[in-house]
């Protein structure tokens, strides 16, 4: 579907302290696209890694899609993981740029390399780090294939250390596609999402999926039962996504 089609409906609202920030579809496109821009420019290749360590914001989802629309691989991070988890993660995965949010800057800064070098500020709210032996030359092929990889997604690690499992970005349009069957959707529907999108639940079906639909995705970062309602019953949502963790606490 044409952009212009569904430019102005809201594609991210996010609340928090009391101020409500928006993105419609045209917003979320064009965020996107400078984060894709960014990346190009520091060039580096199409399949290197960029590590995003943040929470759920109203820009997470435009970084994942710049990262994954550049040729580039995600690797989500909740900013409030434990540091060792971090440490294997970045070790791990070897990223060629870090896309943090600031607040988390302080908590993890003395465990990054020195080779990361602060190059970009994005929307105030990211640093993004760029790696010193990152290639200094445009890659001739920036087309994204659908057996590409989009995403990284590492595992909690309870029995040793975390493993990443590669999601290429057709596994990610055909979990939407089976999404939309299984469920009826319209573009005026909202979904609440409370789930973090740096685990792969939560990215494909509360984040990926109600981009497919053209919906309002309503992020809610509380765990307070009495918010949470308070955000479905503002907004009028009919989904939401959850674990039986979080039933338990709801119910």
């Amino acid at each position: 579907q044409n952009i212009s089609d569904i430019a102005d409906l809201d594609a991210i609202i996010f609340e928090q302290a009391g101020k409500v920030t928006k993105l419609n579809y045209q917003q979320f496109e064009e965020k996107s696209q400078e984060i894709a821009e960014v990346l190009n420019r520091v060039a580096i290749n199409r399949g290197e890694r960029v590590l995003m360590v943040t929470e759920n914001h109203l820009f997470w989802m435009p970084i994942f899609i710049g990262i994954a629309s550049s040729g580039k691989i995600a690797v989500p991070l909740d900013g409030n993981t434990a540091i060792d988890r971090f440490q294997s993660i970045l070790a791990d995965s070897n990223p060629a740029v870090i896309i943090m949010m600031r607040k988390y800057s302080q908590r993890f800064s003395k465990y990054i390399p020195e080779e990361y070098k602060a190059k970009f500020i994005f929307e105030d709210e990211y640093e993004i780090l760029v790696k010193g032996n990152s290639t200094s030359h445009a890659p001739a092929d920036r087309e994204v294939k659908p057996h590409d990889i989009a995403a990284l997604m590492y595992t909690s690690g309870t029995t040793g250390k975390p493993k990443g499992i590669m999601l290429s970005h057709r596994a990610l349009i055909e979990s939407a596609k089976n999404a939309k069957n299984l469920v009826h959707c319209e573009p005026k529907d909202k979904i609440v999402t409370i789930l973090p999108f740096s685990h792969v639940f939560a990215l494909v079906d509360s984040g990926i999926t109600p981009l497919y639909w053209h919906c309002t995705n309503i992020l809610c970062n509380t765990l307070n039962p009495a918010e949470m309602f308070g955000l479905i019953m503002k907004y009028q949502s009919r989904f939401l996504l959850a674990v039986p963790r979080l039933c338990d606490l709801l119910a």
